[in-house]
């Protein structure tokens, strides 16, 4: 257990997608459907900073495993007062597709997802006049691009809806989160581990950046603990200067 510390302050157009191809797919959640479209996205929980890239892929699968079907119509919704939608890109191609433009779930009033959170959806549909779709078993259907806005704050979801579903079966979407990611200070000490005798000196360097990377701030202070039963503090050399002052002072722990 540490009692002591050294506490140093640093001051310084897309085409709309045909009624037609939306009526060959069954539109049936029914009530004994057993068998599931399962969305997942990955990363499903995301921290990012005002202006920067949100980006996640999509992976679909069903239960039981395996199943091949006539495809699926899904919707992905957003807030677009947090997010702003950019495209999609490898986008499963292996069957015939549509991606719809952005359109405003507000004025709809259909709240698809069942989140008045979010304002937002696109619509992209895959479709096979024979059920061998995707293909595969678990599948990238696509890959979300948003970025989010200069005043973004807090958690915002992104959620699917299914706008078309395979006869027999129902949705079994989870939502992505996206957060603001707090920028951090990391200090790190060089070496991390270091093996000396009695009555020798031990030194290291203790390295500073940020995350993101390169941020400029006002500055930091900075506490260094240790054992005073099993340590002498001797002093800091080498300290950072620039546009800067230092204080050390050395205080014992209760």
């Amino acid at each position: 257990m540490s009692s002591h510390f050294v506490s140093v302050n640093l001051m310084m157009n897309v085409r709309f997608i045909p009624r037609i191809l939306l009526f060959i797919m069954s539109v049936s959640f029914g009530v004994f459907a057993q068998n599931e479209q399962v969305i997942t996205p990955t990363p499903s929980s995301l921290s990012v900073l005002p202006n920067t890239p949100v980006v996640f892929d999509v992976i679909y699968s069903t239960n039981p495993v395996d199943q091949l079907t006539t495809g699926l119509g899904l919707r992905i919704h957003f807030d677009s007062s947090k997010l702003e939608f950019v495209n999609l890109t490898s986008v499963l191609d292996n069957k015939h597709s549509a991606t719809s433009l952005i359109q405003d779930d507000t004025v709809t009033g259909a709240n698809f997802d069942n989140d008045t959170s979010t304002s937002n959806f696109v619509n992209v549909l895959w479709f096979d006049f024979n059920p061998t779709w995707p293909g595969t078993g678990d599948t990238v259907l696509f890959r979300a691009n948003f970025t989010a806005k200069a005043d973004f704050s807090g958690t915002t979801a992104i959620n699917f809806s299914a706008s078309a579903l395979a006869n027999g079966y129902a949705l079994n979407a989870q939502s992505a989160t996206v957060s603001k990611a707090k920028k951090k200070q990391v200090i790190t000490p060089q070496p991390q581990s270091i093996n000396v005798s009695p009555d020798s000196p031990l030194n290291f360097d203790v390295g500073y950046t940020t995350d993101p990377a390169n941020e400029r701030n006002t500055g930091m202070s900075l506490r260094l603990h240790f054992d005073s039963t099993k340590l002498t503090f001797n002093g800091l050399t080498n300290v950072l200067n620039e546009v800067a002052t230092a204080t050390v002072k050395i205080k014992k722990t209760r």
